[in-house]
């Protein structure tokens, strides 16, 4: 939709005068660390997916909206990248229209549907990496928030190192206000609780996008929320440890095999995490629940970075 009608009413009483618009970007990455774009027929500029936020709409419900509008693909937001503005977020559309466009930029993972352009607003659709995007007619404010964008997949983990740590909670809206600016504090962006529909329980996941590591707290059953310890009750849910191939899965499961660890789930590929990845399920001492996990897209970027060696 190239207008809203909230905005086509502005439009009928100011004219083409310089508006300021709350809008929101959704940042997709692939397997490889490259970012989805769109080609927009205004202006026949390349663009991340995203528009406008309506009134009475959340930022969150907006992001996966224009997503869908754009691209057909349903997603959900999992960390906020930035908030942007200034003199690179103002646009002069074809007829006229001015506007500074105050963004917020979303990291989002695809949920479901197929990639396809809407035809109206998006021509083309089409994941790029950083090289891709010389010789590439870029609006003025995307080189800002890709820089940023980009900057989060540089590098990656190294075999042994922390992937992410799950703790369980008795009130997960009581306990976020603890944490909440607890892991702000630690650099960490906080994601919003939301419901898999997996375990069927509610969650946030917790991001520091300058080690690649996630802090996600879960809720507990309501029945188990005073009892000693099992997994979905407060306290440690897992802890999952990266490795830098798929092979060294494979062989940790025998290794934890031998030592008389309860296998719960793999070695098999599970679609989590960018990309998905490759990974076993174990319970361990006092039967305390870890993972081991071997991420493609982190070994690419890795070996890429000359941070690992074949």
């Amino acid at each position: 939709m190239p207008i809203s009608p909230y905005l086509r009413r502005l439009r009928d009483k100011v004219g083409g005068d310089l508006l300021l618009v709350p809008s929101v970007t959704a940042i997709l990455y692939d397997a490889d660390g490259r970012i989805l774009l769109a080609r927009h027929a205004e202006g026949d500029v390349w663009v991340a997916p995203g528009g406008a936020v309506e009134p009475h709409e959340s930022a969150t419900d907006a992001v996966v909206r224009e997503v869908l509008e754009e691209t057909a693909l349903a997603v959900r937001p999992v960390a906020i990248i930035g908030v942007y503005g200034g003199p690179e977020f103002l646009v002069t559309y074809g007829n006229g229209d001015r506007v500074s466009y105050l963004m917020t930029v979303f990291e989002c993972v695809v949920t479901g549907g197929e990639m396809r352009p809407d035809g109206q607003e998006t021509l083309e659709l089409r994941y790029l990496s950083e090289a891709d995007l010389e010789g590439r007619r870029l609006a003025a404010w995307a080189p800002v928030v890709l820089k940023d964008a980009f900057r989060r997949v540089r590098g990656g983990p190294l075999h042994g190192s922390l992937n992410h740590v799950s703790i369980t909670v008795s009130d997960l809206p009581e306990a976020m206000r603890f944490f909440g600016p607890l892991l702000r504090f630690r650099g960490y962006t906080v994601g919003e609780i939301f419901h898999d529909e997996r375990s069927h329980h509610d969650l946030t996941v917790n991001i520091n996008a300058a080690n690649g590591t996630a802090f996600n707290v879960w809720q507990a059953e309501p029945a188990l929320a005073g009892h000693p310890f099992e997994v979905y009750e407060p306290g440690l849910h897992h802890v999952a440890f990266n490795v830098e191939r798929h092979d060294q899965v494979d062989a940790l499961h025998d290794l934890v095999r031998q030592l008389g660890a309860e296998i719960l789930a793999g070695p098999d590929e599970f679609p989590f995490g960018p990309g998905g990845y490759y990974a076993v399920y174990f319970r361990g001492p006092d039967r305390l629940k870890f993972e081991v996990v071997h991420m493609p897209r982190a070994e690419r970027r890795a070996r890429a970075g000359g941070l690992l060696t074949p």
